[in-house]
Parts: C-alpha cells; structure tokens; sequence
C-alpha cells in the first residue's frame, strides 16, 4: 500500500510578529485550494569542451507569488485585508483533529512555514457559482518544513 494524505485538513495559518499577544499561530481562513510551496531551481550550466554532455549544477531556487483560494464571506476578507501588506509569518499545516464537530489544525503531518505579506480580491464568477476569494501570499524566505 502506497504512503500519502489527503488534502483534507489543511489549513493556512498566520502569526503577527507584530503583536505580541500573539504567540500561536491562528488559521487565517478556510482554503479551498493551496499552491505548491516551492518551485523548481534554475540550473548552470557547467558543460566544458572537453565533456562529452552538457553538465549543470542547480541554481536558486524559483519562488512565485502563492496564491490561495477561498470561498468569499465579508467578515473574512475584513479580517484578511487588515493584514493586507503586513510583515507576517505564514504555514500550511497538514492534519488535524475534529473536536465538538470543528476541525481544529494540528499540522501533525507537517508543517510549512515562511515569512510574507499578503494581498486578496474577490475572484471572477458565472451562472449558478459561488463567489471566491484570492490570497496571494509573497514570500521573503522560502517555505520549509518545519521539525
């Protein structure tokens, strides 16, 4: 039997270092879907005229905007664009627990974390569809699993 888990409780969380009440991080929203939390490095190529192939090692890695969708609520959007351009402290956390029928986020199945500002806007609609939320998250220090 293969090893994985679902997408199923995972939750975006955020921390402001900023307020120092705050020493846990919160989950920021409920998320519908989530980006990957990296990108693939460039590569240099080291090829000399005395290789028989072209050699590379790896470069830096590539690191895009991370954008998270969300079902739209008012309340929520309030909430996420008071952080709006804020230095903060984001994670994906993998795993979870259901307490009194809520999901509470545990990230026992890991942890994702990085430092960031955020940005959201409500997304594009048709006929009988839902309204979305966009959160775009930057990164200035790439994801990693924290131990």
């Amino acid at each position: 039997m293969g090893k994985a888990i679902p997408t199923y409780q995972t939750f975006l969380m955020y921390k402001d270092p900023a307020v120092a009440t705050m020493i846990n991080y919160e989950k920021l929203i409920d998320i519908t879907t989530f980006p990957d939390l990296g990108g693939e490095p460039s590569t240099i190529d080291t090829t000399t005229l005395s290789d028989p192939v072209e050699t590379f090692i790896l470069g830096l890695q590539s690191q895009g905007a991370l954008t998270f969708t969300a079902n739209y609520w008012k309340e929520d959007v309030e909430r996420i664009l008071g952080l709006s351009r804020k230095d903060l402290l984001f994670s994906v956390w993998f795993g979870g627990n259901r307490v009194a029928g809520v999901e509470e986020p545990t990230g026992d199945r890991g942890k994702w974390s990085w430092q960031g500002q955020l940005t959201a806007w409500p997304t594009g609609g048709g006929t009988n569809d839902k309204v979305g939320l966009s959160i775009t998250l930057s990164a200035a220090t790439p994801p990693e699993l924290e131990p």
